[in-house]
């Protein structure tokens, strides 16, 4: 189990028993004893969630399927360091974490890809950092939509040996062209997902 997710539990166990021994003290026997009962309960089931994630994580990339649609390449090339704002969804030593737009960014500086999620205070808690690639670390970068809900659009960021990485964006076009003109490896079939959390 990652030391982070022991540390965590433990202070989160320590506060829930303090908290409910406090109400307890103070004649709030309902919630005092809802802490101090429930507290240790959820965060077992916390664990067991996590260390389920945990385990999914090591078997590498999600399974797609070719949608049939391929997308056409824009030739929609910046000035400057090209740089998107998106969701993202990444594996972490504490399971897979899906970020929502605005809340991750993918820049393509020095030639190298880096995707990032902030606050990094926040992403960091949950075992987030940032990932840099260069081209040959790459297997590939395909779009990808979610098989349920259809309006998930996005990129698929795969890495050999390691789980795949997505960055959502309602426009994956353009990033794809500007990416495949960079010397990474594009693929422009879309596959359908379902959609990690």
């Amino acid at each position: 189990m990652p030391r982070r997710l022991v540390v965590m539990t433990a202070a989160g166990l320590v506060a829930t028993i303090l908290a409910g021994s406090l109400l307890l003290a103070v004649g709030q026997h309902g919630y005092g004893l809802f802490l101090m009962v429930g507290g240790p309960l959820v965060l077992t089931l916390n664990v067991l969630l996590v260390r389920r994630g945990v385990r999914r994580n090591r078997g590498g990339a999600a399974p797609a399927i070719l949608t049939g649609r391929v997308l056409a390449a824009e030739n929609a090339v910046p000035a400057r360091e090209p740089r998107w704002t998106g969701g993202g969804n990444v594996a972490t030593d504490l399971g897979r974490m899906n970020a929502g737009s605005p809340l991750a960014v993918l820049e393509l500086a020095e030639g190298a890809l880096e995707l990032r999620f902030r606050p990094r205070q926040l992403a960091k808690v949950f075992g987030a950092g940032q990932s840099r690639w260069q081209p040959s670390d790459l297997i590939e970068i395909c779009p990808v939509r979610g098989r349920l809900l259809r309006v998930t659009r996005g990129v698929a960021i795969m890495v050999a040996g390691r789980p795949t990485s997505y960055f959502w964006t309602s426009r994956p076009e353009p990033l794809l062209a500007v990416l495949a003109q960079a010397g990474f490896p594009v693929a422009w079939a879309e596959r359908g997902i379902k959609v990690l959390g």
